[in-house]
């Protein structure tokens, strides 16, 4: 009788073993899926956590640059004159304009505007109170019309930063989709 038992248990073990071989390489398989996919949701995770924190550095470079600029036509909208104060704290806003705005911008801020800035600072310079009063009639509308000039550059200045300035249509998203 125990040989017939012996005899079942030999004939059914070889094909037991193997399904129980097959149940836990399935299951294993499963389990290293799992693993897989969570390991890649915390990777799509870190780089979303990136690009936001790029997108987040980023507007705030452009908004440092903003402020500067802005900064120096409420300065100059209130005194009406450009210290060499002023002036540094401009250039020192403006330098990473070409890497956050592009080449463009740059050329605008350093060329078109700085050079607005240039000419209102020989007017105001060249002005002399003890002038005769013809050529101090001249030289102070020389002066009204450089700050006209400088002054009218504020609307070309927010239409060229205002496409920027939306943080949720980032221009960054151009390099991330």
């Amino acid at each position: 009788m125990y040989d017939n038992i012996l005899e079942f248990m030999r004939a059914f073990g070889t094909p037991l073993a193997a399904c129980v071989g097959a149940y836990v390489a399935f299951r294993f398989g499963n389990i290293q899926a799992d693993i897989a996919r969570r390991q890649a949701d915390t990777a799509r995770d870190a780089a979303l956590t990136a690009r936001n924190k790029l997108r987040m550095d980023m507007y705030q470079e452009r908004l440092k640059v903003y402020n500067s600029v802005i900064a120096m036509f409420a300065d100059f909208g209130i005194s009406g004159s450009l210290a060499k104060e002023l002036e540094d704290n401009y250039w020192a806003g403006i330098v990473s304009s070409r890497w956050v705005f592009g080449k463009d911008m740059q050329e605008f801020l350093e060329g078109d505007l700085w050079h607005k800035m240039v000419d209102y600072v020989a007017a105001q310079n060249s002005y002399d109170e003890h002038a005769p009063q013809e050529l101090r009639a001249q030289l102070g509308k020389a002066k009204g019309e450089r700050r006209k000039e400088l002054m009218a550059m504020k609307p070309e200045v927010d239409q060229r930063f205002a496409k920027f300035m939306e943080f949720e249509r980032d221009p960054i998203d151009r390099l991330f989709g």
